[in-house]
């Protein structure tokens, strides 16, 4: 079985001549002065491998390369999925933030969208999909709930040509049946995050087959 890679979330500390100006303040509205000035980060690597000797020349942040002082690793963690990734940015960020210290990183964007694909109902027939909906009803859709960066269609278009690509989408995808979801696109990565496993966990409540959903 192939080990999926993991992302560290490495928390950097900043020189006391980090800037601080207005977009800063604006998401660090409760900063103590005198307290540290942070940025959280996003490496495929291990941060004592990739910043060595506290060199942070490698960052993609120009402000960790100008100001980067050393990786608190106290704050820094790893996970072989984005949702333990990204919930762990948002509770570090959270819980330095409610210290009065300031964490440099923007506000995430509402770039997300979650959508729902409707599948044939022959997606029944693959045990894996039985063993998830024991309960299902088979006179209701067959459904697969995911999230995206893209707009709905076009990540289904990818799904179907196989490009990166749910094989239960591509095998059985129909079409979007979007009159499933239940608040408006779009959101930050988080809340799709968690709307995509919601969603998925609540069509599979009122009987649906579903996949996807992760």
């Amino acid at each position: 079985m192939t080990r999926r890679p993991r992302t560290h979330v490495c928390t950097v500390l900043l020189d006391g001549d980090s800037p601080f100006g207005r977009r800063y303040q604006r998401v660090n509205p409760d900063y103590v002065e005198g307290k540290p000035k942070v940025v959280i980060e996003r490496l495929k690597s291990n941060p004592t491998i990739v910043y060595m000797d506290n060199n942070f020349e490698e960052s993609t942040s120009r402000i960790v390369r100008e100001h980067g002082v050393q990786v608190l690793s106290e704050y820094s963690t790893n996970h072989t999925t984005r949702w333990g990734v990204v919930s762990s940015v948002d509770r570090i960020s959270t819980q330095l933030r409610s210290q009065g210290w300031a964490v440099l990183n923007p506000n995430p964007p509402e770039n997300r969208n979650v959508y729902v694909v409707e599948l044939d109902d022959a997606i029944y027939e693959v045990r894996r999909v039985q063993q998830l909906n024991s309960d299902a009803d088979p006179s209701l859709e067959c459904l697969y709930v995911g999230q995206t960066s893209l707009e709905p269609q076009e990540r289904l278009e990818r799904h179907l040509r196989g490009h990166q690509a749910s094989s239960d989408v591509r095998r059985f995808g129909l079409h979007l049946n979007m009159r499933f979801l239940r608040r408006p696109n779009s959101m930050t990565e988080l809340e799709a995050l968690r709307e995509e496993n919601s969603l998925a966990q609540h069509l599979r409540s009122q009987g649906h087959t579903v996949v996807g959903g992760h």
